[in-house]
C-alpha cells in the first residue's frame, strides 16, 4: 500500500464500533486531503470493530490516527496521573 501512496493514491481504513455515516466519511476524507494535498485520489475502506467503545481509528500504510474513546481516556488518565507518582 505504501507503493500506491507514492503514486498519489491514498487508501485508508476507518475502523469504528458502528457503521460510519456519510458525514463522518466526508470528514475523514477532508483530513486525508489536508494531510496529502497532492494526492490524485482518496479511498476509504471501513471496518467494524465491536471492541471499540466509540470514536474512529484511521489506518494508513505508514501511520495511524487514533480518535477512539479508549485512546482519549488513556491520554486523559496519563495526563491526570503525571506528577502523582
Amino acid at each position: 500500500m505504501v507503493h500506491r501512496l507514492e503514486y498519489g493514491f491514498v487508501e485508508a481504513t476507518a475502523v469504528s464500533a458502528h457503521e460510519l455515516d456519510a458525514t463522518s466519511l466526508a470528514d475523514i476524507k477532508d483530513i486525508l486531503k489536508h494531510e496529502y494535498p497532492d494526492a490524485k485520489s482518496y479511498h476509504i475502506n471501513t471496518r467494524i470493530d465491536a471492541a471499540l467503545v466509540g470514536g474512529v481509528r484511521v489506518e494508513l500504510p505508514d501511520q495511524q490516527l487514533d480518535l477512539t474513546l479508549r485512546r482519549k481516556l488513556s491520554t486523559f488518565k496519563r495526563l491526570t496521573m503525571q506528577g502523582k507518582e
